[in-house]
């Protein structure tokens, strides 16, 4: 297995975080990973990504250069985003803030999935809801499994969102 995975959003959408959940779960799970964060010096509404590779090999490099999946949180990381899959790469998309324009997503397989609102449903009362808040839902295991990464199991998924909790507790 060798899955590139990009992830877009804007500052303090939680694309970052995405890219280390991913990150942690791939070596929780014995595999060879790299994770790299690319933004802009905005803190809130710059452009926001996360390079992710997650292999059954040591990874050669820490950059993406056709990803085989994609999340997009925000609808300028379509545009950005997009011309780097490859064809019938498998698409994520926040259905709450990007609209879909089929004439841009021919060539993928992509899913819809309203990430704001149901951040917002599960956690949002405490701040702006994020991706955090997806992460500690049920929503979780349906996002990693349309973007084609299948964790072998509930208890390893529950590592990974433990060890990312740590790390990020440790900052």
């Amino acid at each position: 297995m060798h899955l590139e995975i990009v992830i877009g959003g804007i500052g303090g959408q939680g694309a970052l975080t995405a890219g280390q959940l991913l990150a942690v779960a791939g070596m929780k799970n014995g595999k060879w990973v790299t994770n790299t964060p690319v933004y802009s010096p905005e803190v809130r509404g710059g452009s926001s990504n996360a390079l992710v590779v997650i292999s059954d090999q040591p990874v050669g490099s820490m950059m993406v250069s056709r990803a085989d999946a994609a999340i997009f949180l925000a609808h300028q990381s379509v545009g950005r985003l997009l011309p780097s899959l490859k064809p019938g790469a498998r698409v994520v998309y926040n259905s709450t803030l990007v609209q879909a324009d089929s004439r841009r997503l021919h060539d993928v397989e992509h899913v819809s999935l309203p990430c704001t609102d149901l951040a917002t449903e599960v956690g949002g009362r405490c701040g702006p809801p994020t991706w955090w808040h997806l992460v500690h839902s049920r929503h979780w295991n349906r996002i990693s499994r349309s973007i084609g990464f299948v964790e072998p199991c509930r208890r390893c998924s529950e590592q990974a969102r433990r060890g990312l909790s740590t790390s990020i507790a440790g900052r």
